[in-house]
């Protein structure tokens, strides 16, 4: 039986755990070599997170988007049945006055963002 010294290296660093711990320090070498810090791994962690924070936050927010919506447009549609009576009974000159709208975003003030509102 031919034993050499490769081999027998190689079964005690494998039987006493040390090949785990060679693998680590010579990873880390290869990082350091790279360029690559600690630092640089755990802002990409924070990054991820903070990514997968501000997804869950636009979900729920579109989710509340829409449900306003839905809600608005039930009101609409209500008072607009509200009003159609009102005026097939003949009670029409008892309609308050409708509410003055603001304006709707014009493509002129869309140009002029940082304007402060009056």
């Amino acid at each position: 039986m031919d034993i050499n010294a490769t081999t027998v290296i190689v079964a005690a660093l494998g039987a006493g755990g040390l090949g785990a711990i060679l693998r680590e320090i010579l990873t880390g070498a290869a990082k350091i070599a790279r360029g690559v810090s600690l630092k640089e791994s755990t802002r990409k962690i924070d990054l991820v997170t903070e990514r997968d924070d501000a997804l869950r936050r636009a979900r729920y927010l579109s989710i509340e988007r829409d449900r306003e919506e839905r809600n608005r447009r039930r009101v609409e549609n209500y008072a607009a049945h509200l009003q159609r009576i009102i005026i097939l009974e003949g009670l029409d000159q008892q309609l308050p006055a409708r509410p003055e709208l603001e304006d709707t975003i014009t493509p002129e003030r869309l140009r002029r963002p940082n304007e402060l509102e009056d």
